[in-house]
């Protein structure tokens, strides 16, 4: 009877164990099939490879994972030295182009650094520009600003840059000929004369030089040139006679 009751007691536990056993043989196929942490082509892959069926389980890439680690097997102590001097070499060329990236790199900053000089210095002149501007149009010695307004707004916007821009020029003009003009008036007037007879194909300018100097020494200049010619320059500065 004994023997009876622990048979009975014993064949309930046998469903629960072979269950347990199932869950552990799928978890392991599982595992291996997924190559979870690298187990499936690490380690069973060189196990179970040759094993009919059960190399179903091995993970997809196993065979190509096994034939790059057989490409990679040496079969001589020449051929691995070999591999370390290529390594060896390749690391030295990346070695190279970092240091020429650096290198790239720190003239990139210094060039930045150049820069940032020039953008600081515009922004100061830009800066000063406008506190020129502000003063004068807005000093005490500034003009009435109505009138400043009206003189501003009377030019067409569409004018007002070639405007400046011709009398930047005109006021250029002005000062070479001024410059001249102090230049004639310390000539001797025979000096003076014998120049700009040589000058007669640009009348405008002996015109404008003879009006900038004093009345004296426009008349002792005329007087020392050819008579035909200081009367065409006389035509010239009084056309309406």
């Amino acid at each position: 009877m004994e023997q009876e009751s622990v048979k009975q007691k014993t064949k309930p536990m046998i469903g629960p164990v072979i269950i347990i056993v199932l869950l552990l043989i799928i978890g392991l196929g599982a595992v291996i099939k997924l190559d979870i942490a690298g187990i499936g082509t690490s380690v069973f892959t060189p196990l179970l490879k040759d094993v009919p069926i059960i190399q179903a389980i091995l993970p997809e890439r196993a065979e190509e994972t096994m034939a790059e680690k057989d490409a990679h097997q040496y079969t001589s102590i020449e051929e691995v030295v070999e591999r370390l001097k290529a390594t060896e070499k390749l690391l030295s060329e990346k070695e190279l182009e970092v240091e020429g990236l650096n290198e790239q790199n720190s003239i990139m900053q210094a060039e930045i650094e150049r820069l940032k000089v020039f953008e600081n210095d515009k922004i100061q002149f830009d800066a000063d520009r406008k506190a020129f501007d502000e003063q004068i149009v807005f000093s005490d010695k500034a003009p009435n600003l109505s009138d400043y307004i009206s003189f501003y707004e009377s030019v067409n916007p569409d004018n007002a840059a070639e405007l400046y821009r011709e009398a930047i020029i005109m006021q250029a003009h002005d000062k070479e000929v001024d410059d001249y003009a102090n230049t004639y008036g310390t000539m001797k007037p025979e000096e003076a004369a014998r120049i700009m007879e040589a000058m007669t194909s640009n009348m405008d300018l002996i015109v404008l030089i003879l009006n900038r100097i004093n009345i004296e020494q426009r008349a002792d200049i005329l007087g020392e040139m050819d008579p035909e010619i200081a009367a065409k320059i006389t035509k010239y500065m009084v056309p309406e006679l």
